[in-house]
């Protein structure tokens, strides 16, 4: 099954699975559906400001 680099371990210990290949073609996008609001919940700027800055990418 295709799955992230980042979740090997977990998939590995929590399932059996064995990594047998990695691929750069793959990619996966994450949206964000928000309304605007006077008073952000912290989770959401902090997604907001990671998702401008890049550090979201490859992690």
């Amino acid at each position: 099954m295709p799955a992230p680099v980042s979740l090997g371990e977990h998939l590995a210990k929590m399932l059996e699975l064995v990594q047998v290949g990695t691929t750069p073609d793959m990619q996966e996008q994450f949206h964000l559906i928000y309304s605007a609001r006077k008073l952000m919940p912290p989770l959401l700027t902090r997604l907001l400001q990671a998702g401008e800055s890049g550090t979201l990418l490859n992690q």
